[in-house]
């Protein structure tokens, strides 16, 4: 009996090791690179792969005027850049975006915030939901769905590893819109620069 519980607690101890390798990796990946649709996909990559889901969606939160914009999306089947459905002012992903707060729903035929779109046989086979927030801080930057075709595939590990994710995600976004805004800054300074040396 202790041998087997020790063989178990360093298969937990071996993955969990594995997994900060991973993030490691990834996080270096995420900090390397200013393009915001090269850090969505590799988001978006990562947590497909650690799930194995139908679908990962990305969605970027402009959290002043309440919109999501669509970020990425990568499917089980290889598909990219494809948008299953926009997100609805009164559905999980606005939801989650404005409460900061993630939402795992395990039965969206029987949850209020799917009874307008259940009956609709393109969302037949979802059975399982789980939509997490990009932050920063209090402010959420983001929101990303994973969708399941089955039930009872969210476990604790699943969610401590999505949450690192999140968290590095968050951190990466935020310094590529920095940059990006940095980036147009100077073109302005540079343009304003040189019409007034053009003036004198």
């Amino acid at each position: 009996a202790i041998a087997i519980q020790n063989a178990q607690l360093f298969e937990a101890v071996q993955q969990r090791a594995e997994e900060f390798q991973t993030l490691r990796a990834i996080a270096v990946d995420l900090l390397s690179s200013t393009n915001l649709s090269h850090l969505l996909r590799v988001i978006a990559h990562q947590a497909l792969a650690k799930s194995q889901a139908k679908d990962v969606h990305i969605y970027l939160y402009d959290q002043e005027r309440e919109e999501l914009t669509f970020g990425t999306s990568l499917w089980a089947n290889g598909q990219i850049d494809v948008e299953f459905a926009k997100p609805r002012r009164d559905g999980v992903t606005y939801t989650v975006a404005r409460t900061g707060e993630a939402q795992i729903i395990s039965d969206p035929a029987n949850h209020p915030l799917f009874g307008d779109v259940i009956h609709d046989p393109a969302w037949a086979p979802l059975e399982t939901m789980l939509s997490m927030p990009l932050k920063r801080g209090d402010e959420v930057l983001g929101v990303f769905n994973i969708a399941f075709e089955q039930r009872g595939v969210v476990n604790e590990d699943l969610l401590h590893y999505l949450d690192l994710l999140a968290s590095q995600a968050a951190v990466a976004i935020a310094n590529a819109r920095l940059w990006e805004a940095t980036r147009i800054g100077r073109d302005r300074l540079q343009a304003i620069l040189n019409s007034i040396h053009d003036g004198i």
